[in-house]
């Protein structure tokens, strides 16, 4: 009994974890230097903090299941990688990554933080969820009727987006899956809960605004991961849901020219097409160069720059951006920054994931959002996008209702 304020506490610091991502870039707290601190990171350290707490307060005997210890691992491996590194890299490009570890690592405990708050609660905490992303779709559209040029924020590092939902991210491809997420999230509700009329009607206002904020995107990663995300969903829970939502495709292909035009874009190699390519032979001479650790966790805009990626065409380097530090594509990434030890830990732990989630009573929300994850890092390094783990992980975490703990 006496443990039970922990996760009362546990429960409104997650809640609130979620809503300070709410914030994104707007919630950026200026410390100096190159390391960025948001408000969401405040959030998540005093989350740890408490279950850490929780934990003690059972004198650290939670059974950890076999998802999480190679969860724990691959954290484990993107640390070697990082300490390989410190014989190529100046002591300050090696404190940020470590901070930058540090944060993946608090983002990462979400997975079981989540868990152990339903075994002991006993709630999803869905409606609060519901909530905080559909309120980042209407902040999205907001943005995109209010701020639809970007362009003015070249200079500080951010693409030039013209009536793109950039939503608090900034950035319409991160927004994407997050709204995403949220479609596959909401729509999970209808199939696993008796819902009141009130609660039906709510349910369609969700998704419609979430629809209409993925829509206008104008993100093909995020079309391409979401379409495959919701047929997997459908699949599991109701065929119809394709048709509907093919219906609105349709009508959003017919009557939006940009939609056309980004769709049939995806056909052919386009600028977007050509910059990724180029990126991705990039990263590969970074792999070839660095095959067992890669060049260390969260050092790669440093790499990058060694390997004169940066250069514009006077030959004068820059730090690329906001961009600089990732790569188009998580596995690639992976493997430039952890080499192949990192890639084949995070492939088996994503592995030992997708078995957990299929014995979930939530798995057609559980497996469409994983799958649409892995579809989406093919293009964007979203995985290492802490955001996008806050939301992911902490959900996943709350969802694994896996059948021997359903009525413990």
């Amino acid at each position: 009994m006496a443990i039970k304020p922990y996760y009362k506490l546990l429960s409104i610091l997650y809640i609130f974890t979620i809503f300070t991502v709410l914030l994104g870039q707007l919630g950026s707290i200026p410390v100096g230097g190159s390391i960025g601190i948001y408000a969401s990171d405040i959030a998540v350290s005093l989350l740890v903090v408490v279950w850490i707490g929780s934990l003690r307060a059972h004198n650290f005997k939670r059974m950890f299941m076999l998802h999480e210890v190679l969860l724990f691992m691959f954290l484990a491996v993107a640390l070697v990688s990082l300490i390989n590194s410190m014989v190529s890299v100046s002591s300050d490009i090696f404190i940020v990554g470590v901070s930058y570890w540090a944060r993946l690592v608090f983002y990462s405990l979400l997975l079981p933080i989540g868990y152990d708050i339903w075994k002991f609660t006993k709630k999803d905490h869905f409606w609060s969820l519901a909530l905080a992303v559909t309120a980042f779709g209407v902040l999205g559209i907001l943005q995109f009727l209010l701020f639809p040029d970007f362009s003015q924020f070249v200079e500080h590092g951010w693409d030039p987006h013209y009536y793109r939902v950039l939503s608090t991210f900034f950035d319409p491809n991160f927004a994407g899956l997050w709204l995403s997420f949220g479609v596959l999230f909401v729509l999970d509700r209808w199939y696993t809960a008796s819902n009141t009329r009130l609660q039906k009607n709510i349910i369609y206002l969700f998704v419609s605004i979430l629809l209409i904020a993925l829509v206008l995107t104008f993100s093909r990663s995020t079309y391409l991961a979401f379409g495959i995300g919701l047929t997997v969903f459908s699949f599991i829970r109701d065929k119809r849901i394709l048709i509907v939502m093919g219906i609105f495709g349709l009508l959003a292909f017919t009557f939006i020219p940009r939609v056309q035009t980004r769709i049939i874009g995806a056909l052919t190699i386009d600028e977007t097409a050509s910059y990724r390519i180029d990126d991705y032979q990039k990263t590969l001479g970074i792999v070839v160069d660095h095959p067992l650790l890669g060049v260390g966790y969260n050092t790669f805009r440093n790499a990058q720059f060694e390997y004169g990626y940066f250069r514009n065409g006077r030959g004068v380097n820059d730090d690329g951006g906001h961009a600089g530090a990732g790569a188009d594509n998580s596995f690639l990434f992976t493997l430039a920054t952890m080499g192949i030890v990192g890639l084949l830990s995070l492939l088996i732990f994503g592995l030992s994931l997708f078995s957990a989630v299929k014995k979930s009573s939530h798995n057609a929300y559980l497996l469409s959002s994983l799958v649409a994850f892995i579809i989406h890092a093919q293009f964007v390094n979203s995985l290492y996008y802490t955001w996008m783990l806050a939301w992911f992980l902490g959900t996943t975490g709350l969802y694994l209702k896996i059948s021997t703990y359903h009525e413990a």
